[in-house]
């Protein structure tokens, strides 16, 4: 009996939950031409294969520039339990998206990702792909894998879950764990990564969070996994203190192998609520990506109504270039690529307003524009309540900016072999970051369960 006390005194009742949700996204997307067609001199075009077709070339190595619909759709399952001082959560997402066109169009430019069948690295392969050839990929994933237990003034999380660090809105130099790109149209779900998460509190005014997530590009079970090292990890110390009105928050990371500190602040001027941050990041022994580089924002928000809310942001990276033409070698660094800094420019500034139009009815804009380009991505949207359990939303992302110059693909006039034009004429071709981007169009249907 004495057992059956102590068990019941370890163990509340357990309370689970089981929800989901489904989500439907139509995408148009009009990309710039860019990589086109190989120029044929007319002294060879008679010896071409009859078969021979520049324009399919081009849209077979995904850079074509005509207008494409796509079609995706994304069911999460949840569920939910807690005992006492235990917690725990799983999420399966499954995903049925187009298949990802290749080539520089695709990684250079972006476009809108709708935030469907995001992944992260994972250090335990939970996520499958079965084959269904050239034009569409579902993929399953366990988005969420975690336990918890809380102890008196600390919190122990194990397992696949978000982690969010900074006080930036559109700019995030502390996000230093998976962050999102800017064009991601749904943010509902932040991609989960495999981690040991540590929260220590001070009573209601302070906190210190310990992390330590996987950022390997390959699962550790993989055979072919190369040795383990820092390159893999990230190792993050998070704190925060309230003082009066004001929130102060300090970093300190090893992010695969690299030092980053990081300040920041949460405050209000009156009625206006003002953040900042600024991250210094240290390469590693190891590292080939560079000096050492500055992040930094600083932004405010206020409600000059009781419907409308305005946030504004400046940001500076020094890691950025300062010429356009040097945007394509940002956009091939490790960095860029693994999504650690998703602009290529030095320094940039947001605007975004949300104005409730009806109790059912919201519309919001937002413009992110380079300030030395110049160029801008400007992205308006309306979101229907169109039940309890149901949205619906539509909206775009429109680039302002000078597009890239056309640069046809090399033809060998001997063998008739195309190949991609030469880096030094792609670079000189760029005029502006959000002039790469393509005009996009969204309609998206909510529902949860």
């Amino acid at each position: 009996m004495i057992l059956v006390g102590l068990l019941s005194a370890a163990w509340a009742a357990p309370e689970a939950s089981l929800h989901g949700d489904l989500k439907t996204f139509t995408v148009g997307s009009a990309p710039k031409a860019w990589i086109v067609a190989p120029v044929i001199p007319p002294a060879i075009e008679p010896l071409l294969p009859d078969d021979f077709d520049p324009d399919a070339l081009v849209a077979a190595a995904g850079l074509s520039s005509d207008p494409t619909v796509q079609g995706i759709v994304d069911f999460r399952l949840k569920g939910r339990i807690a005992a006492g001082k235990w917690r725990a959560e799983l999420h399966h997402a499954l995903s049925l998206l187009p298949k990802a066109g290749g080539g520089l169009g695709a990684a250079f430019g972006g476009g809108a990702s709708t935030g469907v069948g995001l992944t992260a690295p994972q250090l335990l392969p939970l996520t499958w792909e079965p084959d269904l050839g050239a034009q569409t990929t579902l993929r399953g994933r366990v988005d969420r894998l975690w336990v918890a237990y809380a102890p008196e003034g600390a919190e122990v999380t194990l397992g696949r879950q978000p982690i969010t660090f900074g006080t930036g809105l559109v700019f995030t130099p502390m996000d230093v764990v998976n962050p999102f790109f800017v064009a991601t149209i749904d943010t509902e779900y932040k991609p989960g990564v495999d981690a040991l998460r540590v929260d220590v509190f001070a009573g209601t005014a302070g906190r210190a969070t310990t992390v330590a997530a996987w950022s390997g590009a390959l699962p550790i079970t993989d055979p072919d996994a190369p040795q383990v090292d820092l390159g893999d990890v990230i190792l993050a110390e998070n704190a925060q203190v309230t003082v009066g009105v004001t929130d102060l928050v300090g970093l300190v990371g090893l992010v695969r192998s690299d030092g980053v500190f990081g300040l920041g602040t949460i405050s209000a001027i009156g009625p206006l609520g003002v953040h900042g941050e600024v991250t210094l990041t240290l390469p590693g022994t190891e590292s080939t990506e560079g000096q050492p580089f500055v992040r930094a924002v600083l932004g405010g928000e206020g409600r000059p109504t009781a419907n409308t809310t305005v946030a504004v942001e400046g940001y500076y990276q020094s890691f950025g270039a300062s010429d356009p033409q040097d945007y394509l070698a940002q956009a091939t660094n490790p960095r860029f690529l693994r999504g650690e800094v998703w602009l290529l420019g030095q320094g940039y500034a947001a605007v975004s307003v949300s104005q409730q139009i009806t109790p059912l009815v919201t519309g919001s804009a937002a413009v992110i524009g380079n300030l030395l380009d110049p160029s801008a991505l400007v992205a308006p949207s309306l979101t229907w309540s169109v039940a309890d359990e149901a949205t619906a939303a539509i909206g775009g992302y429109l680039s302002l900016g000078r597009g890239p110059d056309e640069v046809p693909l090399e033809l060998d006039p001997t063998t008739f072999a195309v190949s991609a034009p030469p880096r030094a004429a792609l670079a000189r071709s760029v005029n502006s970051e959000f002039g790469l981007y393509p005009h996009a169009l969204f309609v998206s249907l909510r529902t949860y369960f």
